[in-house]
């Protein structure tokens, strides 16, 4: 029996049961269990460690109930503990581990087992059992977050890959971790990258087990968004999408959210990466898997961080720490210390970062700290000159790509400002980066902006157009092709600014403000960054009603920041006292404004420029004398002239109250 099953431990072949002889095992897992048990006590390892791993890939295979595995795990300890040896105790061995991986994540327990696992390997005497065994080893040491000694394990696997046996499931589990160590930032070396173009070119037959194949394909989408590949992400995605969707299965379900929330991540769409961790979790509750549940969490938590949604992105930290740190689960453990250390140097926390820091030096002791899972290295350069500029609170690092709205219109790429020759043929691209920001910048509608600029023009002519303008503004101020900045995507018939790779100076001004809510000191740091008028010389329709929203905010702002002051202890400086004026320049109608800068001045001490403003509103008011807000006025005009000893310095006499 053992030479007959001796092919099927080693994987190459996808049958799911091993020999017509065996079908007794598979009526059901009560029925398995029970054969297990009696072709242990006869002494029939060999069917029995085969039984046990049907069983183990059956509970992968459905996608649900991963929990299952842990008593077959049970049972198969059982069989190796029986003598059980040769090709079906490395191939149960390794069935073993990954079973653990997708289930118990228990990492910990898992790489204690790992010198068992060897030693079986290497009695089997069977190259796909060590390529199976080397592919399940690095995972596990990537989630331990080891990625030298998973890389090396990769690399000297690869090289027993023979070119025909390229498209077998040994090859296909090892192709997996080799795609996920490079998404992690691993190089590959020449043997992994033939081995990864081979299954690259659709050499992955339909009929393999399919968690196997899930697992490849989501680590391509992974890979393929660190590399910065938009246009095949959305192949990766979409046939990631249309391999799981239809199998309903929660365990799969789970691997593609996060597969596709990651890339989503990469490419500065943070809003839509929290939305697939969700649903991952979600569904690793559902499929019973520990690592389904716990893996997607740090996905979250950085989706909330790069929305500026600090605090409810230290809440999900806070909740999985412990059970990260006490699975092994090393990588992710270190990644959210330093996504901590980051979002407290942003806030001017030098302390409390530089504490997170030195913890994940600890936990990972004797190595360079890697890059938090899921980012790239644009991500740790933008991190690293935002904080040696000591950018704090709601504002972001400044992007390669800066654009200046309010006031006057710029657009820098790497520090360079686009002189206006620069745009060239572009003018029309101007017009479309105008518009595509008066609209919000983000999820704007294809159909919205074709409206606005070609509304003349047919359906399908005018997306050509928009693509054209697109494809050049992608281009503007780049040197070369090769290095063409992300920061404008076309997907699903949105068209976004990254706000990850590019900065507008009003939309960061409109996000501040809500992030400032009603703290004066934050609403006044704000209130200083609005340099004019959105986009003065610009009348068309978009960006007239986005500058009139900009201007009320502005006001509104300002209203609620000197109300908060003037109920404070401190004196009011002369740039605030600017600041309102400003506010009561855009609404001079409003008595509003007059009444809180009037009694600001007075706070300050400065009766006679409570006057003076006095006289400004007297003028706007002129006829509408008998209104509540004008009576109010008048009040505290009463109130500064007996500061002034009952005098007015200059004009007519105070009228009696």
């Amino acid at each position: 029996m053992g030479d007959a099953l001796r092919p099927w431990f080693e994987m190459e072949t996808a049958c799911a049961a091993p020999v017509p002889v065996m079908h007794r095992f598979f009526d059901g897992d009560v029925e398995t269990a029970r054969e297990i048990r009696r072709a242990l006590a006869e002494g029939e390892t060999t069917e029995a460690a085969a039984a046990v791993i049907v069983a183990l890939m059956r509970v992968a295979e459905r996608g649900w109930g991963l929990e299952a595995s842990n008593d077959w795990i049970a049972l198969g300890e059982q069989v190796l503990a029986a003598g059980c040896s040769g090709v079906a105790g490395g191939a149960l061995c390794v069935h073993i581990l990954a079973a653990e991986l997708r289930g118990l994540a228990d990492l910990f327990a898992s790489q204690a087992a790992l010198p068992r696992m060897h030693l079986a390997v290497r009695r089997a005497d069977s190259t796909p059992l060590r390529l199976l065994g080397a592919a399940a080893e690095a995972h596990l040491q990537l989630l331990f977050g080891d990625l030298h000694a998973a890389q090396a394990v990769i690399r000297d696997a690869a090289y027993l890959v023979p070119p025909e046996k390229r498209a077998s499931i040994p090859a296909l589990y090892l192709g997996s971790a080799a795609l996920l160590a490079r998404a992690l930032g691993a190089e590959c070396g020449p043997r992994e990258v033939e081995l990864l173009q081979d299954l690259d070119e659709g050499r992955i037959q339909a009929g393999l087990p399919m968690h196997f194949r899930l697992m490849f394909e989501a680590h391509r989408l992974l890979d393929l968004a660190r590399r910065g590949d938009s246009e095949a992400c959305e192949r990766a995605a979409d046939g990631l999408r249309t391999l799981v969707i239809p199998a309903q299965r929660s365990y799969y379900q789970s691997y593609m959210h996060y597969a596709l929330g990651v890339a989503d991540l990469v490419s500065r769409r943070p809003v839509d990466a929290a939305t697939h961790a969700r649903l991952a979790m979600e569904e690793g509750v559902s499929s019973g898997s520990a690592a389904a549940r716990l893996v997607p969490a740090l996905l979250l938590a950085q989706s909330l961080f790069d929305q500026g949604l600090g605090a409810e992105a230290l809440v999900v930290l806070e909740q999985h720490e412990q059970d990260w740190r006490r699975r092994g689960f090393g990588l992710h453990l270190i990644s959210a210390l330093l996504e901590r250390a980051r979002w407290q140097e942003l806030q001017g926390k030098q302390r409390e970062a530089a504490a997170a820091r030195e913890e994940a030096t600890q936990v990972f002791a004797g190595h360079p700290l890697p890059l938090p899972l899921h980012r790239s290295n644009a991500w740790a350069s933008e991190w690293r000159s935002g904080c040696s500029r000591g950018t704090t609170g709601a504002w972001p690092v400044r992007c390669r790509v800066e654009i200046t709205t309010l006031g006057s219109f710029q657009l820098a790429v790497d520090g360079r400002v686009l002189p206006d020759r620069g745009w060239g043929r572009g003018r029309r691209a101007s017009t479309l980066l105008r518009t595509l920001i008066a609209l919000g910048g983000l999820h704007v509608r294809a159909e919205s902006l074709c409206d606005c600029l070609w509304p003349d023009a047919e359906g399908d002519q005018a997306r050509h157009n928009l693509k054209v303008a697109l494809w050049r503004l992608r281009r503007l101020g780049s040197p070369a092709e090769a290095d063409v900045i992300p920061w404008l995507h076309l997907q699903q018939g949105e068209v976004s600014i990254d706000p990850q790779c590019c900065g507008v100076d009003a939309l960061r001004f409109q996000s501040a403000l809500r992030h400032a809510g009603d703290d004066a000191q934050q609403l006044w740091a704000v209130l200083a960054t609005y340099a004019g008028d959105f986009l003065p010389e610009d009348d068309s329709a978009a960006v007239t009603t986005f500058r009139e929203r900009l201007r009320q905010d502005f006001v509104r702002s300002t209203w609620t920041a000197a109300q908060a002051s003037l109920l404070g202890s401190d004196a009011i400086g002369p740039d605030r006292i600017a600041l309102i004026r400003r506010a009561v320049a855009i609404q001079p109608d409003q008595a509003r404004g007059y009444e809180l800068l009037m009694s600001l001045h007075l706070k300050n001490q400065q009766a006679t420029e409570a006057i003076l403003v006095f006289h400004h509103a007297q003028q706007r008011f002129h006829g509408r004398e008998d209104g509540a807000g004008y009576q109010a006025l008048l009040r505290l005009k009463s109130l500064a002239a007996d500061r002034l000893a009952g005098v007015e310095r200059w004009g007519a006499s105070l009228p009696s109250a």
